[in-house]
Parts: C-alpha cells; structure tokens; sequence
C-alpha cells in the first residue's frame, strides 16, 4: 500500500506529461489523427481517475492538466466531425460526466429576430383565440342535435371539430406543434415567422366558425324550415321528420331573423294540431304571438274558442287583423292577405256566435264572405247564425237564411272542412223543402209559402211595360254636385258625368253646379243651373235617335290561360278603320308571334313581331267583310288553344260605307267642347257597335278619370266582346268608386252587370247573390220597376230557365 502510494505521483506527472504533448500535436492536426485522438482521450480518463482518488498533487501537474485541458476544448469542432467519435462514445459507454468525450462547438451569438422578440404577445394571443374557438364550438355544437341527431348536423359539427383539433394541436401541443414546424421547414418558411402563422391559423379558424355562426346558422336554419314544411305537406307526410327539421331549424336560428323564428313556432303548432297535442300546440303558437305573427293570432284564437275562452280569442282576432292589414307581407309562405283576414273574420263570426251576440257574428262573416264570396264554410256558418237568431226571435226560417243555406249547399264539398260533412247534411235538409214550395219564409215581414213568392213575383212580372224607344241621352259633363231623381224614386241621389237618363227623370243643380247633357239627336243641352229640370225640358224624344242603345249581342264565354295569346282587339266588333291594330295577350318565355288574319277561312296576311301587338299593313279591309286574327307563339300556343273558337265569338266586320259616312256625320255634328267630346264619341261608336273602337277611346278616359260609371261602360264593353277577366275587374272598380262617392245607382249597376256575368258563366248562387244586392238598393230608391225586373229574373234562376 506504501509503495503505490509512493509511485502515484511521478505516475500521474507522466500521464500529464504524455496528455499536454499529444494536445499541443493534435493542435497542429487538419484533420485530427483519430489514433492520437482516442489516445489523448483515454490518457484523459487516467488522469481523472488518479485525480478523483485521494492522493495528494502536485501544482504543477494540475496547472499542466488544466492547460491541457483548455487547449483540447478548442479542438471541439474539428473533433465533432471525426465520424469515430460517436463510435468511441458508444463502444467505450463514455458518459456526459466525462467531459472531453463529448466536447461540442460553441453554439453561435443568439441574434433575436424582431418577430421572435415578441413571442410571448403571439403566444398569449394564440390562447385566447383558442379559448374563443372552444367557447364557439360549445355554442355551436349542441345546435345540432337538437331534436335528434342527423347526418348533415353530425358531418357540420365533425368537420369543424377536425379543423379545430388540427389548429388547437398545432398550438398548444407538442406532437402538433412539431407536426407543424416539419411542414414549415418543408415550404421552406423562415423560423421567426412560425409563432405569427401560428396565430394567423387560428385566427382563421376563429374568422370562419364566427362567420359559419353569423350566416352559415340562419342559412341552414332557414333550410331545416323549408324542410320540414316539405314533410308536413300532404304530397309527402312524415310529421316526425317534419318535427326534427324545425326543432332544429329554431336551434340554429341565431336570432338574427325573428320572422323565421315565428314562422316555425306557427308550423310547429299546426303540426301539434294534427297530432292532437294542443298543449304543445298552445305553446308553439304563443311564442309565434310573442314574435307578433299574424297567421298565429288566428290560429291561437282557434284553440282558445274550442276551450270556450271567447273574450281571449276576440282580442286575438282583433290584433292580428290590425297587424295583417297594416304588415301583409309577415304571412305565411304563399298566403294572401285575404286569405288570413277571411279566416279571421270567420273565427271572430264564431266566438260572437258562442257569445250570443248575433249581429255581430253575421256582421264578421258577410266581411268573410265578401272577401271569398265562393267559399262554403261563410256562408254555412252564416246560415246557422241566422237561423239562431231567428230561433232567438221565435220567427220561421226567413228567404235570406234560406239563401245562405243553399250558397252552403252549392259551394261546400266533402273533406274541404272537417265540418264539411255535417254542412252538407243541414244545408241539404234545410233547403230541400223550399224546392219542393213547401217551407214557410218570411218576405218583407209576412208569412207566405214558398210557392206564394213564386207566384207573386210571376204576378208582377206580367204587368212590366215594354218599351221599344232605344234613344239614350247622356249627362255628358258636370262640375258641382248633380242630383238625380228618376220616376219612381222617393228622392234626389247624387250622380256623376256618364250617367244615362230617361225622360221622366229630374234634375237638380245647385246655383254653380255646371252640367251638360248629350241628347239622344247629338245635341248637347246646357242643364239650367239653381233649378229642377226635367229631361225633356232639354231634350225631345227623337223618333229615329242617333245615340242609341246598341242591341245586346254578347260573346260566347270562353275559357283563357293566363299564358294564353288570346285576341283582345279586335274581336266581336265593327270596325270604321281598313288598317286596325291588333293586340293580344301577352305570354312569357316567349321570343315572337307569328299573327295571321283569316278572311274566308284563309290566310290573307300574316307577320311576326316580338311585342304583343301588330298594326295591319296588308290590303284595306273591305266593307262589310268578315275576319279573325289568330295568333301563334313561337312555343305553339295559340290564340284558339283552349277550344274551338267561331267567328263570331272573336271575328270582327268592316262596317259598310253608308254607316262609314253616317258615323263620320255624326262625329262632325257634335258641338261639345275638347274635354267632353271623346267621351261623347265612345258613345257614339258603341251605338253603332263599334266596340273596339269605343274602347281605344273609353280605356284611357277610365284610366285618368275616378268616374264609377266610366268603369262601368268599359266593364260593359269588354262583356261585349268577351273579355271576361277585364269585366270583373272593371266591375269592382266601379263599385268601389260608386260606394266611396256615394253613387246609390252606379253601385246598383254594377251588381246589376256582374249579375248577368255569373249567370252567363253559370255561376248561379253568385248570380242571385248580386241581384238580391241590386233589390235592396232599389228597394231604397223605391224603384219599383226595377225591383220588378229582377223578381222576374229571380224566378227564371230558380227554374233553371
């Protein structure tokens, strides 16, 4: 032991030795000799083992050492190229602790990058953008399955939890986050740019689940809605689907649309009905109430009237109908206005009827039926009012509750109410009686039978004069009000220019009242003003009249399309002109027409024009000849589509040259100013049968002037020829001027004149309708001749004559 201890030392300043001479010559090696290498680092090893024992050295040896030392560290990089140093290091199981084995180059000067000074804001800032994702998708998610889950919902949400998982991975992970550098060093992205795209992902990804929240939602919601609406229809029913897709459709509105939040909330509670859930139905309806949905007012008041809460559903009705008159287009897809308020209107009939107050209920369903006056439930309800208050009373079945019986009886078809059948039944026993003339009714107060009415009104009808003057006298203009009492009448009525008068009839101008009248020989007659006059004070009864009546010829009814090229002029006409210009419905998705006229069953001119119209440039018409425009779109549809079309129906005439010359007379001889003459003019043409003449000038005149009767002659004229659609709605803009100006007769007239439409078109219920409406004015005029006329066409209806 003592002599080991005595050779230690001069062992280890050997070894020492030996390592200083074999740094100092690796030193001057390029490359390093790997022998001389490994030798110095294996001297290395002995000499920390003999230094980590206990013997004591020298300081000499140590300050060598350490030399030596420092002097091998600057080896570091030439040494850390030598491919056997791994193999050694592994081989040999040289630890870290044993320094000189694994020397590595000084790593270089850390130069920050100007981005990478800030990496702690793109840091934090790409963990509060994750946060915010997270928090979306919470709110997103859920969204879905609401209602049950579906594949479409599942691929949403699968698609942007995958997006997020990719972001988040990135970010916040190290597997993603190496995941991301390999792809960045793969496109070859600078380093200090990574922690900004990093936060740019994620800001993306926060950018598209806002905007999929903002717009994407109320899209897909709006889908679902439109969804579920398909599988509530009849045409293909699947009520638990239908359920599914508006849940859904209200969980992922994200309250950026009210109305479609209603809109579903109503469908909802149309679907509850029908699975006799009203409990849910009440609900679903109520919240669609909240969002101030007109078509839910309506059917809540439903519910509340067959739950006998009749003062709620009055107040129901009352808001909705102010919020669908004043907002129509918050109603459900493809609803008209009218079509709402007529519900309503019935469902407030009901709830008055159950509340016993019975002319408020019959007030409620005539404001029904005179918006759908061809719908059967009105009237059924209407009949069964009336009959309750009679009952009330302790009066027998009255003619007008009859008649509401037999609107019922005629309009209402199984399976169109689920009261339809019981409809049926009553309206059946309640009229079948009175065709047989053996129900007692009441008329004007007294009892008779059915078969009395009858034959009173054939009575009177025996003792109406006839009268073959045709002469018609004109109030041709009038500035002031003009009052009007006709023989008959019980008293003066206002009237405005365009009204016929007959001899026998008074006039009544106030002191600046301005009036003319067109007599029936074309000579005007300035009406005294401040005084009564009498027509023939003004006007003598011509034995041969100029302005006449025409004979009444009316066109065959036939049936239009809308997307129909039928004729509109000229057609059931006499024509002054040789070169008329033709006109014709307009059809779309179309590029031409190719128009013909046929004279004598042959073409004799023809054109094709891209406008609904052409001016005739062939040979002059000749006088007294006979011709048809037919007219073909370039899709085949053409004027006579719809069925076989006569010549007369829509054919017109060149007038001769006599009646030529005699209307141009009769045009020259009228001393009337500008401003009156077209109107006196249209007149004229129509006496001579001119229609399609009367109307180019009447249409513009009616247009410009809110006059009810113009409307009424150009209603007249277009039943002339045939035009159907355009006499109902010159009708109805005749009434309405006639009952906001007050005109009592013009309002007469045009019941009058839609009358005799219905009853042409078979529409017979209609028919009677009107002229009980044209009785009652006249019964208020006391116009007894009148009211005749239209007991005796009463009883041809009701004979099926």
């Amino acid at each position: 032991m003592s002599k080991s201890l005595e050779h230690t030392p001069s062992t280890l300043v050997q070894l020492a030795t030996h390592y200083q001479n074999l740094t100092i010559k690796l030193s001057q090696q390029n490359p390093l000799a790997p022998a001389d290498l490994l030798d110095c680092l294996l001297t290395r090893d002995k000499i920390n083992n003999l230094t980590d024992s206990s013997h004591q050295t020298n300081s000499e040896t140590i300050r060598m050492v350490a030399e030596s030392d420092k002097l091998l560290k600057t080896l570091a990089k030439p040494m850390d190229e030598l491919d056997e140093l791994n193999d050694w290091q592994v081989s040999l199981g040289r630890s870290t602790e044993a320094w000189w084995w694994h020397i590595s180059p000084p790593p270089p000067p850390v130069q920050l990058n100007v981005f990478e000074r800030y990496d702690w804001v793109t840091t934090s800032g790409n963990v509060i953008v994750m946060t915010l994702i997270i928090a979306l998708l919470l709110d997103i998610a859920p969204r879905f399955w609401q209602g049950g889950a579906d594949t479409s919902g599942t691929l949403a949400i699968v698609m942007q939890t995958v997006l997020t998982m990719i972001t988040a991975g990135g970010i916040l992970t190290k597997t993603g986050a190496e995941v991301l550098e390999r792809a960045f060093t793969h496109i070859n992205l600078p380093r200090h740019t990574w922690q900004g795209v990093r936060l740019g992902l994620a800001v993306f990804m926060l950018t598209l689940l806002l905007g999929f929240r903002v717009v994407g939602l109320p899209r897909l919601a709006n889908y679902y809605y439109h969804s579920g609406v398909i599988y509530q229809s009849p045409d293909e029913p699947n009520l638990m689907l239908a359920e599914q897709r508006y849940r859904r459709a209200l969980a992922l509105n994200t309250d950026s649309n009210a109305l479609l939040v209603s809109k579903t909330n109503y469908k909802l509670g149309q679907l509850y009905e029908i699975l006799q859930d009203i409990s849910k139905a009440r609900t679903a309806y109520q919240l669609a109430v909240l969002g101030n949905y007109p078509p839910a007012y309506n059917n809540l008041a439903h519910l509340e009237i067959e739950q006998k809460k009749y003062k709620a559903a009055v107040n129901l009705l009352f808001q909705g109908m102010e919020k669908a008159r004043i907002d129509p287009d918050l109603l459900q897809d493809g609803q008209k206005q009218t079509d709402l308020l007529y519900e309503m209107h019935k469902n407030l009939g009901r709830a008055r009827f159950f509340q016993q107050r019975y002319s408020q209920a019959v007030a409620e369903l005539q404001a029904a039926i005179s918006l759908k006056p061809e719908d059967a439930s009105a009237y059924c309800m209407l009949a069964q009012v009336m009959e309750e208050q009679e009952k009330t009373a302790g009066e027998p079945m009255n003619l007008e509750t009859w008649q509401q019986w037999e609107f019922c009886r005629q309009y209402v078809t199984p399976g169109s109410d689920p009261n339809a059948d019981d409809w049926i039944y009553e309206a059946q026993q309640r009229t079948a009686p009175l065709l047989t003339s053996t129900t007692v009714i009441t008329v004007d107060g007294a009892v008779v039978t059915a078969t009395m009415v009858l034959s009173n009104a054939e009575a009177t009808s025996e003792r109406v004069a006839t009268d073959d003057y045709d002469g018609l006298n004109l109030l041709l203009a009038a500035q002031g009000e003009v009052l009007l009492k006709r023989q008959g009448w019980l008293d003066y009525h206002p009237v405005s220019a365009g009204t016929v008068l007959h001899h026998g009839d008074q006039l009544q101008l106030a002191d600046t009242t301005q009036a003319i009248v067109l007599c029936d020989n074309l000579k005007a007659w300035p009406v005294p003003p401040g005084a009564i006059s009498g027509l023939a004070n003004g006007c003598e009864q011509s034995q041969k009249p100029l302005l006449r009546t025409p004979e009444i010829s009316r066109a065959t009814y036939l049936e239009h399309e809308a997307n129909q090229p039928y004729i509109i002029s000229p057609r059931a006409t006499q024509l002054l002109t040789d070169s008329p210009q033709l006109h014709w419905n307009p059809v779309s998705n179309t590029t031409h027409y190719t128009v013909s006229l046929i004279a004598d069953e042959a073409v004799t001119w023809q054109a094709v024009v891209t406008q609904p119209s052409a001016q005739y440039d062939g040979d002059p018409l000749e006088s007294g000849g006979s011709y048809m425009v037919m007219v073909e779109t370039d899709n085949m549809l053409t004027s006579t589509s719809l069925q076989p079309v006569p010549l007369d129906t829509i054919g017109f005439q060149r007038v001769d040259e006599e009646t030529a010359k005699q209307i141009e007379k009769e045009l020259a001889s009228l001393a009337v100013s500008d401003e009156v003459k077209p109107l006196a003019s249209a007149y004229i043409y129509r006496s001579h049968g001119l229609f399609a003449e009367s109307i180019e000038i009447l249409h513009p005149l009616a247009m410009s002037h809110e006059r009810p009767l113009l409307h009424l002659l150009l209603a007249d004229l277009y039943h002339q020829v045939g035009l159907f659609d355009l006499v109902t709605a010159s009708y109805q803009t005749a009434l309405t001027l006639a009952e906001t100006q007050g005109d009592i007769e013009g309002q007469a007239l045009v019941h009058l004149g839609l009358a005799e439409l219905y009853q042409q078109t078979n529409r017979t219920v209609l028919a009677v309708d009107r002229l009980n409406r044209a009785m009652g004015i006249y019964q208020t005029l006391g116009d007894e001749h009148q009211q005749q006329l239209i007991e005796q066409t009463l009883i041809q209806l009701q004979r099926g004559e």
